[in-house]
């Protein structure tokens, strides 16, 4: 515990010029990842409370739809767009803003192009054949009927004629 505690102190480096002080460069590392993941989760809460309504419909547009749908993928390829990018460079990388540019539009094209493969192979036909086997065997986990019916099978039947038609069959 107290290694992948203190592992962000041994990892970026104690003396560069023209960097934080170890104290902040410590904190940054420690409390920035949790800190953006908490403010993100914040901005949820709001969203699907109400409190926020204008960031709620700007991220609930039905523009974001083919990337939210995308980006798990995405995020669980990126890895091995990079390893495979990276192990098959020739000579070092050079961290010149062109070369950086070029390397994350390749990478985020490679993994969004792989997501998009994965959707449309592996997660559409899953989704059709779920909600298929879903809706033909009527079963479900709550032990609700399925398609609006009741118990009794009928939909015209509501839940309050049922009620009285238990009781009068117990009796």
């Amino acid at each position: 515990l107290l290694f992948l505690t203190f592992i962000p102190a041994t990892d970026f480096g104690y003396y560069h010029k023209n960097s934080w002080g170890p104290v902040t460069s410590v904190l940054y590392l420690c409390f920035g990842r949790p800190l953006w993941a908490s403010c993100w989760a914040v901005i949820t809460l709001l969203c699907y409370y109400g409190y926020l309504p204008i960031v709620d419909g700007f991220l609930s547009a039905r523009c974001w739809t083919p990337l939210a749908r995308l980006t798990y993928g995405a995020y669980l390829l990126h890895p091995l767009v990079i390893k495979l990018a990276a192990g098959r460079v020739l000579q070092y990388y050079t961290f010149s803003a062109e070369d950086m540019i070029y390397r994350y539009l390749g990478n985020t094209i490679c993994a969004f192009g792989g997501a998009a493969l994965l959707w449309v192979f592996v997660e559409r036909p899953a989704l059709t054949l779920t909600s298929t086997a879903l809706k033909k065997g009527g079963n479900n986990r709550s032990g609700a009927p399925a398609n609006g019916q009741t118990s009794s099978g009928d939909p015209e039947k509501g839940g309050a004629q049922q009620q009285q038609q238990q009781q009068t069959a117990t009796t």
